[in-house]
């Protein structure tokens, strides 16, 4: 047997063609939509179910949050500890996740276990009972936590650059603060419950499933009656120029420095070659911004510059923490960097080690079953289908460095961008 020479790199091959697996979907009798995959060795899986319920269809603030976070804090026949104690007896994991478009409810397990665990998730959502002593605990609970994230200047930096960019009265600028949380009540979390929790759900179930899961899973929710999530109707307008801000902490050793616009969604032609350009400039290890600001320059631990993607909109954002003194001078090479950009071409070797990097990210993030279910999400939400990954790779494949120039001269004017300071400047 040939021996194994390690001080050499093993071949580089490059994948001409990359199979996902797809999401298989059944309509259940009540029009509720269950998205399966089964894949993976380990006899593990996870349920999980998706309600149009985050901030954006709230009519107070704080109750999308709320509503998620008390889903797990009794019913009418279990309490918190009683819950607790159930999945821990069942070597289970529940996550809950409220967030600006969505609520979602994940449960991992063994697949053996199921037959107890998806009837148990079923009474846990949908028989909620919102008990006060235990919403007053998670309250001051939040109120605390909310009191020593606010001193933290990257927490601070990112609350106020998302209202920048979308306005104190958008859902995608409304934080939580004391006088919210303290205003929320009982009966908030019941009537949001009642519009944007019962009936209006997709279930996604990936892992190594057998019909039996799936069948469970289908007869457990399938007959819940449907409804649809009360729209929000309001016309939310973004503020017509992004004003840059600075709030200067004297005591602060460090500047949190985050600059960025409203750019598009996921639909957009130009979003899969732009998220190259945002690879280059700083999303990586060896971008750009991190070999000028962290490791030629000592400013910064570590810098980004990325796309957020929410259904209704996306941004970008660039941001770092450096020392207080530097932070003048890291918008400078911010800026700078952003200029060669726009006025000269990527060296081709750059290029293609950019390409082969996002490349093999792509064959990394599709090998498992959880990931594979991630993927379908990441599309099927935003109203695309797998054929935004075949976009995407031809777009890496075929990007060359005059549409580079041409895509950073168009979405990242310097004068278009918000900058927003925490701790000083």
């Amino acid at each position: 047997m040939a021996t194994l020479d390690r001080t050499k790199a093993p071949d580089f091959k490059l994948f001409k063609k990359f199979d996902i697996k797809e999401v298989n979907s059944l309509i259940l009798g009540n029009n509720v939509t269950l998205h399966y995959v089964n894949a993976g060795d380990q006899p593990v899986a996870r349920l999980e179910l998706i309600f149009r319920a985050g901030s954006w269809y709230e009519n107070k603030a704080g109750q999308a949050y709320f509503t998620g976070k008390m889903l797990k804090e009794g019913t009418d026949k279990s309490d918190s500890q009683a819950i607790s104690l159930f999945f821990d007896q069942y070597g289970a994991f529940l996550e809950i996740n409220p967030g600006l478009d969505q609520l979602s409810v994940i449960v991992y397990g063994l697949t053996k276990h199921f037959p107890v665990l998806v009837p148990f998730i079923r009474t846990l959502i949908f028989d909620s009972a919102f008990p006060e002593r235990e919403l007053d605990i998670l309250k001051n609970i939040t109120i605390q936590d909310l009191k020593v994230q606010n001193k933290k200047n990257n927490v601070l930096a990112s609350k106020l650059f998302r209202t920048t960019l979308f306005g104190k009265n958008h859902p995608y600028g409304i934080h939580l603060e004391e006088t919210l949380i303290n205003d929320i009540q009982s009966g908030d979390l019941r009537d949001f419950h009642q519009s944007n929790i019962v009936g209006n759900f997709q279930i996604i179930l990936s892992g190594k499933v057998s019909e039996a899961e799936i069948k469970l899973v289908a007869e457990t929710f399938g007959d819940l009656s449907a409804t649809n999530a009360i729209q929000n109707g309001r016309d939310y307008r973004l503020p017509i120029k992004t004003a840059s801000q600075t709030v200067k902490k004297s005591d602060s050793l460090q500047s949190s420095v985050r600059l960025g616009k409203v750019l598009f969604p996921k639909k957009d032609p130009d979003y899969p070659k732009f998220l190259i350009v945002l690879e280059i400039l700083g999303g990586y290890f060896g971008s750009r911004l991190m070999r000028n600001i962290r490791e030629e320059k000592g400013y910064t631990y570590g810098i980004h510059a990325s796309m957020v993607n929410l259904i209704k909109e996306g941004y970008l954002i660039i941001g770092t923490d450096v020392k207080k003194s530097f932070t003048k001078a890291t918008i400078e090479e911010i800026h700078k960097e952003i200029d060669i950009l726009q006025n000269t071409p990527v060296p081709a070797d750059e290029l293609e080690t950019v390409k082969n990097y996002m490349l093999g990210t792509f064959q990394s993030s599709i090998t498992t079953p959880f990931s594979l279910a991630e993927k379908f999400k990441t599309v099927h939400f935003y109203g695309l289908n797998y054929q935004f990954y075949q976009d995407y790779l031809a777009s890496i494949k075929n990007i060359n460095q005059q549409d580079i120039i041409e895509l950073s001269q168009k979405y990242l004017q310097i004068d278009s961008l918000a900058q927003v300071v925490v701790g000083g400047s």
